[in-house]
């Protein structure tokens, strides 16, 4: 995991990294610190309470088409991995986090 984060670092100007702040988060906080060792990146916490649900929810709303169109979404399971969604609903968190965190 160290050596992605990494590469990551290395290819693209990282302002900031967003661990959610459920099961496993301390240890992975440590990793991603470690990984970046002195990089300007910031590291935060972010709460992903419903964030599976949530990308659950715009996954299946961004892939509703034919069939499926016609059954509820609580009625649909994604036939393939959603993390994805999942990440950009933590990173939403982030910007709202930080913006409300600027008017203050």
């Amino acid at each position: 995991m160290e050596q992605v984060v990494q590469e990551i670092c290395t290819g693209f100007p990282v302002a900031a990294v967003v661990v959610g702040d459920k099961t496993g988060s301390r240890e992975m906080l440590a990793r991603v610190v470690t990984a970046l060792h002195g990089q300007a990146a910031v590291v935060r916490r972010i709460d992903e309470a419903y964030s599976t649900l949530e990308g659950r929810r715009r996954y299946l709303q961004e892939h509703r088409r034919g069939w499926r169109r016609l059954l509820p979404l609580g009625l649909q399971a994604p036939p393939e991995p959603y993390d994805d969604y999942v990440a950009v609903v933590l990173g939403e968190r982030f910007f709202a986090k930080e913006k409300a965190a600027a008017q203050e």
